[in-house]
C-alpha cells in the first residue's frame, strides 16, 4: 500500500486530522488528493464523514426544452459531490451526486483556493435533516474537500495510552 494506515495515523496525530492535512499526506507519499482523503476517512477512529466535491455545468431543471430544435438551456456552474465516505465509526452515509448548497461551507472554500475553511453547518444528508456538526473544508488540485466531524478528533497534543 502506497499509505500505511499506521503511519497515516501517526501524521494525523503530528498534524491533526483535518482537510487542511491533505496537501501534507499528498506531497509525503506523492499521492493523488482523492486516495490521501479516503485513507483519512477510513482510518478515522471518531466519528465524521467526508466530501469530494467539484464544480460542473448542470442544466435548471425546469428548463427541459419541448422540441428538439430547441437548444438546451444555458448550464450553471455548480458544485457536485462526486465521493462522499463515512469513517468506521458512523452509523449513515451521505449521497453521492448532490448539488452542493450555496450556504455551505463547502461552498466557501471553492472560492478560497488554498484555504482552511472551519465552521459548523449541517452534515449534508440528502434527507436535509442533518445536524449542526464541526466541518473544515479545503480547495485543493481542483476540488473541494470536507470532514464533517460528528465526534471530535483526537488532539495531536493528546497523549496516546499505547
Amino acid at each position: 500500500m502506497l499509505m500505511p494506515s499506521d503511519d497515516v495515523h501517526i501524521m494525523v496525530q503530528e498534524h491533526g486530522f483535518s482537510a487542511g492535512t491533505i496537501p501534507l499526506l499528498c506531497s509525503r507519499y506523492n499521492a493523488s488528493s482523492i486516495a490521501v482523503a479516503f485513507q483519512m476517512i477510513f482510518t478515522a477512529v471518531h466519528h465524521c464523514y467526508l466530501v469530494i466535491a467539484a464544480p460542473d455545468y448542470i442544466a435548471p431543471e425546469n428548463d427541459l426544452p419541448l422540441l428538439v430544435d430547441n437548444p438546451p438551456a444555458e448550464a450553471q456552474l455548480r458544485l457536485v459531490m462526486l465521493y462522499t465516505a463515512a469513517s468506521p465509526a458512523a452509523k449513515y452515509s451521505i449521497k453521492r451526486g448532490q448539488i452542493v448548497p450555496g450556504d455551505n461551507p463547502i461552498s466557501a472554500a471553492w472560492h478560497q483556493e488554498g484555504e482552511v475553511i472551519s465552521c459548523q453547518a449541517k452534515i449534508p444528508f440528502a434527507s436535509g435533516k442533518g445536524w449542526d456538526v464541526d466541518v473544515d473544508a479545503l480547495s485543493f488540485r481542483g476540488k473541494i474537500f470536507a470532514f464533517f466531524h460528528a465526534s471530535h478528533p483526537a488532539s495531536k497534543d493528546q497523549l496516546q495510552l499505547f
